[in-house]
C-alpha cells in the first residue's frame, strides 16, 4: 500500500466532505491561492493532502485566524 493509499483510507469520508480546497481558504482570508499553499508548506496552516490537491479542515482553518488575532492584540 502507498503512503497516499494509506492516508486516503484513514481520513473518514465525512471529514473528506468537509475540507476546504486552497481556492476557499485563500477567498476566506482574502488571500492568494499562492500565499494559502506557502502557509502548508510552511506548516503554519495544516492540511491534507488528496491526491495532487491540498485540502483544510475548516476547524484548523478557524484556528489559524485567531491565532492571528491573538498575535495581532500582542504585537
Amino acid at each position: 500500500m502507498s503512503p497516499r493509499e494509506a492516508l486516503v483510507l484513514h481520513v473518514p469520508l465525512a471529514a473528506i466532505q468537509r475540507l476546504l480546497e486552497v481556492s476557499h481558504v485563500a477567498h476566506r482570508l482574502s488571500a492568494s491561492q499562492e500565499f494559502v499553499r506557502r502557509l502548508i508548506r510552511l506548516k503554519k496552516l495544516p492540511a491534507i493532502r488528496l491526491e495532487t490537491r491540498w485540502r483544510v479542515d475548516p476547524v484548523d482553518l478557524e484556528a489559524y485566524i485567531e491565532a492571528c488575532k491573538r498575535a495581532a492584540e500582542d504585537a
